[in-house]
């Protein structure tokens, strides 16, 4: 129930640490390494860790991304630039995601339906397409 949560947090944890590792570099490319975090939880785990995700690499990358570094600051009219498009480029990937990763556990719920019918099913049931095939 809360191993997602606790990924999402691993998640976080290690995009900081690579964005600490790399040389600072205020491009918008540096806010690769967040998205690619926020994608990989939307995808496995749903939108809740995701905006987890989200909210804890958004703090992680003012603090160290937006100058003056190493402090949060949006003091800088470019760090809103960067926020204003963070932001709704992270609502977009986590919405997407969110469909999609809903979509499968839809597929995976109606598929064991599916099966624990043909599983214990009295007799023996022929699936046929429209051709009759």
């Amino acid at each position: 129930m809360f191993a997602p949560y606790v990924v999402a947090i691993g998640a976080s944890a290690l995009g900081f640490c690579m964005l600490v590792r790399s040389e600072r570099v205020t491009d918008l490319i540096t806010l690769q390494v967040p998205l690619i975090a926020i994608i990989v939880v939307a995808l496995y785990w749903g939108r809740g860790p995701a905006t987890l995700t989200a909210t804890l690499s958004l703090l992680a990358s003012a603090y160290l991304l937006f100058e003056p570094f190493d402090q949060a600051s949006l003091d800088n009219s470019s760090n809103y630039l960067r926020l204003g498009i963070f932001t709704p480029l992270t609502g977009i990937v986590i919405w997407i995601c969110g469909r999609l990763y809903d979509v499968r556990e839809k597929q995976l719920k109606s598929e064991n339906q599916l099966r624990g019918i043909l599983d214990h099913a009295p007799s023996i049931i022929f699936v046929k397409d429209l051709n009759g095939r």
